[in-house]
């Protein structure tokens, strides 16, 4: 699958689109508009995450 930055990603968001994997990178799918990049966190993660993943996600990611 590919992933592009939407039309409101910073020029961070786009760089660390392409990184090697040392952040965490959070994407929302519906089928009217596909997926969509909605934002970032560190690895581990901060406490971030919690804004883009579902609760009970979070939690398992210990950023909730």
């Amino acid at each position: 699958m590919r992933f592009e930055a939407g039309a409101g990603a910073t020029g961070d968001d786009r760089v660390q689109l392409q990184d090697e994997g040392s952040g965490l990178q959070f994407f929302r799918f519906t089928p009217s508009t596909g997926w969509w990049f909605v934002g970032s966190d560190a690895y581990p993660a901060t406490g971030g995450c919690s804004r883009f993943a579902p609760v009970a996600l979070a939690r398992q990611w210990n950023c909730s």
